[in-house]
């Protein structure tokens, strides 16, 4: 089935593998189509699992009620993940594992400037009432 919902490759950031953006004020997420290895049909389950723990655990820590975190950036053996909570969105993301915290950051501006000019296409901004 073919779809146009967007993949990191369309989108141009190569060191983005993967990222959840949740609007707080609409409360819509959006994300892009999975990559290899989350789509792989051998090990893609174990991967997707490993993913959206990971994501998981990030908005967990984010969320604590004891020491609530506005940005976090996990290093781990597969991927580094970064979570960002501000009062208009939240934002978790998916890096090579070599990744560097600063070219993260980088990648993670040029996303937001991307979702902010396709917000129109990504979530139902205005809905119609009957």
């Amino acid at each position: 089935m073919k779809t146009n919902w967007p993949t990191m490759d369309s989108i141009g950031i190569p060191q983005i593998r993967h990222f959840i953006y949740k609007s707080r004020p609409i409360a819509q997420f959006t994300m892009p189509r999975l990559p290899l290895p989350y789509a792989s049909e051998t090990e893609g389950k174990n991967e997707l699992r490993r993913l959206f723990c990971g994501y998981s655990k990030l908005q967990g820590r984010i969320h604590a009620h004891s020491r609530p975190l506005r940005l976090l950036y996990w290093t781990g053996d597969k991927e580094n993940l970064m979570g960002w909570m501000t009062s208009t969105f939240e934002l978790y993301v998916t890096f090579d594992p070599l990744t560097k915290k600063y070219v993260a950051i980088e990648g993670v501006e040029k996303l937001l400037k991307w979702v902010r000019k396709e917000e129109e296409k990504l979530f139902i901004i205005e809905s119609s009432t009957f």
